[in-house]
């Protein structure tokens, strides 16, 4: 996107012919614009305020600090026009360092005040928070897992030492593919271990330990370890 230098500050000329660079509120409200243009932003999520970057159709978690650190970057790597020919490139880039032009006042809030949509903040939150992309791992497990018709119940007798949720399968005469996920104390939730087990009675599974098993993943994900299971649910 080709910037005008004279959009973001102003040049002014001394008594004793040297040039001034400065930035008066036009320039600050254009800073504001240019950067919402290239997809900054902010908003309240959860009572919180929360920076972002719109890319394309995706949306990445940004700090304010990053955000300055980008517009410098762009001042710093000269991507602009219409620099007049009685300034220096680094006089710029040093306005910016020592200025920093950008700030939490009234005109930021008002240019780069926004709202995400349902869908951009599942796409924020799965980025920026690791407990609502856990939470989202699972739900996407247990969904897979039920229109494969795997069958669930509550292991109240700490089998394979896990007290939580099984998801198991019979996929041969005496063979199980086994889902277990751990609940601690406090109702936390953790991923799916996944194992390939033998019950002689299928009664026995939320019982006791079975006769021999194999792991196939200690914290299994749908979306890289699927492979390791088709062969058996197919």
């Amino acid at each position: 996107m080709e910037v005008d230098i004279n959009d973001f500050v102003t040049f002014t000329k001394m008594k004793n012919g040297d040039y001034k660079i400065t930035h008066d509120e036009n320039n600050q409200v254009n800073i504001a614009k240019y950067l919402h243009k290239i997809g900054f932003g902010f908003a309240k999520l959860n009572s919180e305020t929360v920076f972002f970057k719109r890319e394309n159709s995706e949306i990445f978690p940004f700090s304010f600090d990053n955000i300055k650190r980008e517009f410098y970057n762009i001042i710093d790597s000269y991507e602009y026009v219409n620099l007049p020919e009685y300034i220096c490139c680094h006089d710029i880039s040093n306005w910016c360092l020592q200025k920093n032009p950008i700030k939490k006042n009234v005109i930021f809030k008002h240019y780069l005040k926004d709202n995400l949509t349902e869908k951009e903040i599942h796409l924020y939150l799965l980025k920026a928070s690791y407990s609502y992309r856990e939470e989202f791992k699972i739900q996407k497990l247990i969904s897979k897992l039920s229109e494969l018709n795997f069958s669930e119940i509550v292991n109240h007798k700490s089998n394979f030492f896990v007290e939580g949720n099984i998801h198991y399968k019979n996929v041969s005469e005496n063979q199980y593919l086994l889902f277990l996920q751990y609940i601690n104390r406090n109702n936390k939730r953790f991923q799916f271990e996944c194992y390939l087990t033998e019950y002689t009675n299928q009664n026995d599974i939320a019982i006791k330990p079975p006769n021999k098993y194999k792991e196939i993943s200690c914290c299994f994900d749908i979306e890289k370890d699927y492979a390791e299971i088709e062969q058996y649910i197919n």
